[in-house]
């Protein structure tokens, strides 16, 4: 399987690097190096996240960070991020 990013999620990511990057460049970049690992480590295994309540939503936290990455499989064939948010936002 492959993991995709949606733009959303890309346009996350982003965002949350640069919130990161004011106080510390070097954790942003090790943000972004853990979300993109997390990432691969869902592509090879998809079950390893908790289903949500919005029906093909599967969420994975990204612990070290406080983020979690929500993703949907399709086809059996692509993992897609579809979302990242700091664990502490609302939904």
């Amino acid at each position: 399987m492959k993991a995709r990013w949606s733009v959303r999620a890309l346009a996350q990511l982003r965002d949350a690097h640069n919130y990161i990057a004011h106080d510390n460049v070097t954790a942003a970049r090790e943000f972004v190096v853990s979300a993109t690992a997390l990432a691969d480590l869902l592509s090879t295994h998809p079950g390893i996240g908790i289903e949500t309540n919005e029906p093909g939503v599967i969420m994975f936290p990204l612990v070290r960070y406080r983020y979690l990455i929500f993703y949907k499989i399709l086809r059996k064939k692509e993992v897609r991020i579809i979302r990242l948010r700091h664990a502490s936002r609302r939904r």
